[in-house]
């Protein structure tokens, strides 16, 4: 039992699982109203849709397939015209928050941003490549598409497919299951 009441209290606020326990509601972060149990996925999704413009980008980037998946995103054309709107004004600036492999997940899993988050990533990559002064134009890759890597393995694996394509000129993919293939991830045998 701890020695101070304050302290009694608030642990036993933590195990009740109380509101004295919570942060404010203007304070929580967006991975805490995320993982709120207390809170229906259509309060969750309202929170985001009404600070939508404030939320920093890379939370933004990251829960976008939540929201897509929530907010029946094909008739919601106002909710897509404001994170349009967000994500056509990166910049070098905020570029440097993001994570590229976030930005891949939406492109694949989000339709209605997939040239959009593209045309980030591209713009991700050649910032990357001016900046490090990179000009290779050939790479290799061997990708393990075996049955042990079902899952976020082989999600994770194709990731960084997208991303050595955009990379490289050229991109020399050597595949193997049970069997070793190779095949040229440009379009060249």
């Amino acid at each position: 039992k701890p020695m101070m009441p304050n302290t009694s209290e608030l642990y036993k606020a933590i195990i009740e699982s109380s509101k004295l326990s919570k942060l404010p509601e203007d304070k929580r972060t967006l991975t805490q109203i995320k993982s709120d149990k207390d809170m229906s996925d259509n309060e969750k999704l309202k929170y985001y849709v009404d600070n939508i413009n404030t939320i920093p980008l890379n939370m933004l980037i990251r829960n976008l397939k939540f929201i897509s998946e929530k907010a029946n995103f094909r008739t919601q054309t106002d909710l897509q015209l404001k994170i349009l709107s967000r994500l056509e004004n990166i910049t070098p600036e905020n570029m440097r928050f993001l994570n590229v492999f976030d930005l891949i997940e939406v492109s694949l899993h989000v339709p209605a941003f997939e040239k959009v988050m593209f045309e980030v990533i591209k713009k991700f990559v050649n910032d990357i490549k001016m900046k490090f002064n990179y000009n290779n134009t050939k790479g290799t890759v061997l990708f393990d598409f075996s049955g042990s890597m079902n899952g976020n393995g082989f999600e994770r694996g194709f990731k960084y497919l997208v991303l050595f394509s955009l990379l490289f000129e050229e991109v020399d993919l050597f595949a193997f299951s049970n069997n070793l293939y190779k095949n040229n991830l440009n379009g060249q045998p």
